[in-house]
Order: C-alpha cells, then structure tokens, then sequence
C-alpha cells in the first residue's frame, strides 16, 4: 500500500505570514490537530500543531504584566510558532515506511510532497482507517 492510498487529501496550507489567532481559528474550526505551513513558492517550511497554538494563548505571569517593557512580545503569525522540522514522504512512499517513520522520529503527522508541494497528510487516524476498512453492510 502506497501514501497515496491513505493520506488525507486535499490539504488545506498556512503561508508562514498566517496570524496566529486565524491558524488557530482554523484547526479548531475543521478539527484538525495541526496543518503544513508553506513559503511563498508553496514549499513545506513547519508545521502548526493545535498544542504549540495553545501554549501562545497562555497568561503571562502577574509579574510580568505588570512592566509592559518587560513583557516579552507573544507570537503573532504562524513562522513564530511553527515546528521547523518537517518530516515528509512521496506519495508512491510504501505505507510502512511512513510508519516507520512516524515511530522512530515519534511524530504523528507527515506531510506528502509531490515535487515541492504538499498533496497529503498521514495521521494515525489515516493508518487506522487504512488497516480496517468499512466493511460491507448486510444489507448491500
């Protein structure tokens, strides 16, 4: 079984210059636990997890509210928060091998990249809809 065969498609990107509050609104919105984000060409540069959004929209301590010059600035766009490791395969990339992956770098996303743009993702839920399938009603 090929990526190809079990990736999520299509894939909705975030352009690296994506503010934060809008990727957030996303992933929440379509339930997604993170998306690629692309440069200007459309190349995979990180990804936005829905955790790495949270921690930006976590209090300061009172201390530091009180001083606004000691305040450090909170991330505002997407390029702030990314994971800048991006772990990819082709989409005629053999399934275990994007398990392999997926265990060895203890990661539960891979993007799909054909040439420089991403086609696909592969979550565990791809890979457990991908080991069993719907089977047939009785009633077909």
């Amino acid at each position: 079984m090929k990526a190809r065969d079990v990736m999520t498609r299509p894939v909705t990107c975030l352009p690296v210059d994506t503010p934060v509050s809008v990727a957030a609104e996303l992933l929440t919105s379509n339930g997604f636990a993170a998306a690629p984000v692309v440069d200007e060409d459309g190349k995979p540069v990180g990804i936005v997890t829905a955790a790495g959004l949270s921690a930006c929209a976590v209090s300061m301590p009172p201390r530091q509210r009180t001083r606004r010059s000691a305040r450090p600035a909170l991330p505002v766009v997407v390029r702030d928060v990314m994971t800048s490791q991006v772990e990819s395969m082709t989409p005629g990339a053999d399934v275990g091998d994007v398990v392999r992956m997926m265990l060895d770098e203890r990661i539960e996303w891979v993007s799909i990249v054909d040439g420089r743009s991403v086609v696909g993702v592969i979550t565990p839920q791809d890979l457990f809809r991908a080991a069993h399938p719907e089977t047939p009603s009785a009633h077909s």
